[in-house]
């Protein structure tokens, strides 16, 4: 009933036509944004210790390029010294439950101790 009330209100104080009005009182609808998030360990002390010689761009560089060789998509990620963190959209839970968070956390696992080993 509130947002009748606000078309009516806009339609009355502006002119615009009731369409434009509807857009405008639509568009002020709360949205719900579902992310999803995954928090992995690099369990490797190796590993850690050169992770705490990178800068944290490289680090997140190497998450970067981690995530697109097991063709990870719809996540952003942060990478420190011994944990990472995947936040991402529907498309991150789909590949979630496609693929399982254990495989996709040892999948990242196995490319940060190769691109540790070329240091």
């Amino acid at each position: 009933m509130d947002e009748v009330r606000q078309v009516v209100q806009l339609r009355q104080r502006s002119g615009r036509t009731i369409d434009e009005c509807l857009k405008e009182v639509f568009a002020m609808r709360p949205t719900v944004e579902r992310r999803y998030v995954l928090i992995g360990a690099v369990a490797d002390q190796n590993v850690e210790a050169v992770l705490g010689e990178m800068t944290q761009a490289e680090r997140d560089a190497v998450l970067r390029s981690g995530m697109k060789a097991i063709d990870l998509e719809g996540a952003t990620g942060r990478l420190g010294e011994k944990f990472f963190t995947l936040v991402g959209d529907e498309h991150l839970n789909d590949n979630l439950v496609r693929q399982g968070k254990d495989v996709i956390e040892a999948g990242l696992r196995a490319h940060l101790t190769a691109k540790v080993a070329r240091r």
